[in-house]
């Protein structure tokens, strides 16, 4: 049986629920990004759950050597015509090592952490992102504020995107939130769910610091506002090595 991030990422509904995630709201933050941390023009980066890749791309179009890994076949499918001599896309199990030592700047970006129901999953997770780190590199992880979300959680939602209406259940489970998304598409209804840890920052912290990774810098936004516990909507740490 699928995990549930195995089926409903490869959907098309997903990508019509998420719509306003563009290319210019990737541009924008890469670039604050790239300042903030004065990344040098050699860095090569890894980009851990790319996804669509419209965070590879926007490093690559600023000149870094990119390299891309994500666990659906769909979206490395889709993502491969973009790939050239500096911008590279593979199909990886981020629980599953990679390149030892060999990145200047790991990412994980939008919530892509946190799914794994076994802390034995979450550990070789969190070890194999760290192998990937050179000494003196980077990894940033950008991941929802638990306070924020428990604080201003909305129980259920209506979404109208993409020619389909979405109707979203939520609710807080110990450490967890879960999501039922029903996708009504003319007469038929067809349910997908979504379920991931609420960490608060000093788990990700502890996880990260297992493996040599300590915490550098951490930001509350994608305007890299300064982070604010309750009231800051993400949660955007960057670890050193």
């Amino acid at each position: 049986m699928k995990e549930w991030f195995e089926e409903w990422f490869d959907t098309a509904y997903y990508y019509h629920l998420y719509y306003q995630r563009n290319e210019n709201e990737a541009d924008a933050f890469v670039e604050r990004l790239v300042t903030e941390l004065k990344m040098p023009a050699y860095s090569r980066v890894l980009d851990v759950a790319c996804g669509n890749g419209r965070h590879a791309l926007a490093f690559n179009q600023m000149g870094y050597d990119v390299t891309g890994i994500d666990l659906s076949f769909k979206k490395i499918r889709e993502n491969l015509r973009f790939e050239k001599e500096d911008l590279h896309f593979y199909r990886h199990d981020m629980r599953q090592l990679f390149r030892i030592n060999y990145f200047d700047v790991v990412l994980n970006l939008f919530t892509s952490f946190g799914y794994f129901k076994s802390h034995y999953d979450e550990l070789n997770a969190a070890s194999s992102i760290a192998a990937n780190v050179k000494e003196g590199g980077l990894f940033v992880i950008d991941y929802f504020n638990a306070a924020y979300i428990r604080k201003h959680l909305q129980a259920e939602e209506k979404v109208e995107a993409g020619g389909y209406c979405f109707l979203i259940q939520k609710q807080l489970e110990l450490n967890w939130i879960s999501k039922k998304i029903c996708v009504i598409e003319e007469d038929k209804c067809s349910i997908f769910y979504e379920k991931v840890r609420l960490y608060q920052t000093q788990d990700l912290i502890n996880l990260f610091g297992q493996f040599g990774l300590h915490i550098y810098k951490m930001f509350g936004s994608y305007q890299l506002d300064e982070y604010v516990p309750e009231l800051s909507e993400r949660m955007i740490l960057v670890f050193k090595k």
